[in-house]
């Protein structure tokens, strides 16, 4: 949905919605209020949403997450960048996405590699942070691992990445650690509160536009 879509037309109805549910063995569970709602539907004495919104609005993008990409794209060529572009959107779960990201650095030829999209975090810890801040983290940990001299940085378009003030981080294998341990932050997804302390948090501010989010890697030592 764009804008959460107050203008953009809705083709279901509710003997949609009741049809997914019965098949789902939902529509019993559900509480009884929504079951007579829907049922009011389907006997057409609540009306479906208006159906002719497509025939008289149409819609265009001004900003998305391709835009981002483009941008980003742009600023490092000027850069003297080579940049490798992955149409493919980033998705599923991070520590997975941190892990293709990886794969997908040692096998390019370019200096910078871009990405864009939303990963998920399955949360198992009280910290602070959001899904970029916890990417730069695993991630920092690979590079270090591997002695891998990348530059990452991973955030979000709004500025705010899940539950802290931060749009994202930023790290590479020379990230001064301050004496912390980077499992025990992992642990308890409490990337903020780790990059905090090694300054390596990306604090925008709220942007007033969300196209979700950006991830960018760079190779080697290329001289910016």
């Amino acid at each position: 949905a764009i804008g959460s879509a107050p203008l953009y037309a809705d083709d279901s109805s509710f003997e949609d919605v009741k049809n997914i549910l019965e098949e789902k063995n939902l529509f019993e569970k559900m509480p009884k209020s929504i079951q007579d709602v829907i049922q009011k539907g389907v006997g057409k004495i609540i009306e479906d949403t208006p159906k002719e919104v497509k025939k008289r609005v149409t819609h265009h993008i001004v900003a998305s997450n391709i835009h981002a990409q483009n941008s980003a794209k742009k600023c490092a060529k000027e850069m003297g960048l080579s940049v490798e572009h992955i149409e493919k959107q980033m998705h599923g779960e991070v520590g997975e996405m941190v892990e293709k990201m990886l794969e997908v650095s040692k096998n390019s030829d370019k200096d910078c590699i871009i990405y864009g999209g939303e990963c998920t975090v399955d949360l198992n810890g009280d910290g602070k942070g959001g899904r970029n801040q916890h990417a730069a983290l695993l991630m920092l940990k690979k590079l270090r691992q591997n002695n891998l001299n990348y530059t990452f940085l991973s955030a979000s378009t709004d500025g705010v990445d899940g539950n802290s003030d931060a749009a994202g981080a930023v790290v590479d294998q020379n990230t001064d650690l301050k004496g912390l341990n980077i499992d025990d932050y992992i642990k308890n997804f409490d990337s903020y509160n780790f990059f905090k302390q090694t300054n390596s948090l990306i604090i925008t501010g709220a942007t007033g536009t969300n196209v979700i989010d950006l991830a960018i890697m760079i190779k080697g030592e290329v001289d910016v």
